[in-house]
């Protein structure tokens, strides 16, 4: 949650803090993001993709554990941007 909600500070212009705040009023990061929304979560799979891109080339993980977490990480952010995240919290 928390490299989505830079990511959409970083593709927003928007505060972090604000960001938060539009979470606990019952916004989701889709919301938040608007039109931004697909290149926050591209900015978010594209980080994730180095890393795994790394472990994949020092031998620590296979090109298929790879694909396969990677498509995990894909589901997962999407579920993560259309959910209600902090809504009533105070966090």
């Amino acid at each position: 949650v928390v490299a989505l909600v830079r990511a959409t500070a970083k593709e927003t212009g928007l505060s972090a803090k604000t960001i938060r705040q539009d979470l606990r009023s019952g916004q989701t990061l889709d919301q938040v993001a608007g039109s931004k929304s697909g290149d926050v979560a591209h900015d978010v799979l594209s980080a994730i993709q180095a890393r795994l891109d790394k472990l994949v080339d020092s031998g620590k993980i296979t090109k298929q554990q790879e694909t396969d977490r990677l498509a995990k990480a894909t589901a997962r952010i999407q579920t993560l941007m259309s959910t209600k995240l902090l809504q009533g919290t105070g966090k």
